[in-house]
């Protein structure tokens, strides 16, 4: 709110699109967007009949239902669980070749209070020492057989490995940072590490690990 009041004060110029109920300015195709973002651009942006014509397209050569392309569920690579309730109940089915996450899979081992998750490749350390910036480093242990973590933060944790695995660069995390930690550079979002607070606040839907 500060930071609005410091612009129209100032009356320094914004992008128009957030008269319009936008609260991110972004890539409109971004999985992450909701239906009512979607609705908005959709009203007042010609260039999405392109985009819509697309999927409508797609939907009738996979045979999907027109639900899929309504519903947004182009969105998901793969249903999260309280869709797949709504879709059942609304008796919805849907079935269409789903992009495969490249061949990193994460398994847990429990071991007393402790969880150590491992990886079935090598993965980028140098990327993932980054990442783990986004939480205390007091809080894991990262050795040659994987992340020794406590058990009320292996989700957290498993979220930050994919990431750095396979980050877009689409910059969503980087919008939540408040201490303008998170940069961009090469298509992948990093970490600065002068700058972060390990608060967290930055986990949350990410196209490439809940879509």
């Amino acid at each position: 709110m500060s930071i609005w009041l410091y612009i129209f004060k100032s009356k320094i110029p914004y992008n128009p699109w957030y008269d319009l109920g936008l609260a991110r300015i972004g890539c409109y195709l971004c999985p992450s967007t909701d239906l009512a973002d979607l609705e908005i651009v959709k009203d007042n942006y010609p260039g999405f009949s392109k985009w819509q014509n697309y999927l409508e397209s797609y939907a009738t050569e996979k045979k999907l239902p027109e639900e899929w392309v309504e519903l947004g569920l182009w969105r998901w690579n793969h249903f999260p669980p309280w869709l797949i309730n709504i879709l059942r109940e609304k008796n919805i089915k849907i079935e269409y070749d789903r992009h495969e996450r490249s061949n990193l899979k994460l398994e847990t081992v429990f071991r007393d209070d402790k969880v150590i998750i491992t990886f079935n490749k090598e993965v980028d350390k140098n990327r993932l020492t980054n990442m783990l910036n986004i939480i205390d480093e007091k809080s894991y242990k990262l050795n040659e057989n994987g992340i020794v973590v406590s058990e009320n933060i292996k989700n957290i944790v498993k979220q930050v490995i994919i990431q750095a695995e396979e980050c877009i660069g689409c910059g969503v995390c980087s919008s939540r940072c408040k201490n303008n930690a998170i940069y961009i550079e090469n298509q992948k979002a990093w970490i600065d590490e002068k700058r972060c607070l390990h608060c967290s606040l930055c986990i949350g839907p990410c196209p490439v690990y809940r879509f």
